[in-house]
């Protein structure tokens, strides 16, 4: 997978599927967050902070695969 082989902070999701990707993500202590991060860069017009209010949470995920993704 080349396309994630880099060091990533931030993983950006619309939902959570487990795929490669987010399972990659995840391990590598990535944060994930919501689109409405990519909205707040936009406004901002630079990388927004990740806050709370950013952070993708999906208790259903969690339970289904024994994970707490804060």
């Amino acid at each position: 997978m080349t396309d994630i082989d880099k060091d990533i902070d931030i993983m950006v999701a619309g939902k959570l599927i487990r795929n490669a990707k987010l399972l990659y993500a995840i391990n590598k202590g990535a944060r994930v967050v919501s689109l409405q991060w990519l909205e707040d860069c936009k406004t901002q017009g630079e990388i927004a902070q990740v806050k709370d209010k950013h952070l993708l949470i999906d208790k259903e995920f969690e339970k289904l695969f024994s994970c707490n993704l804060k």
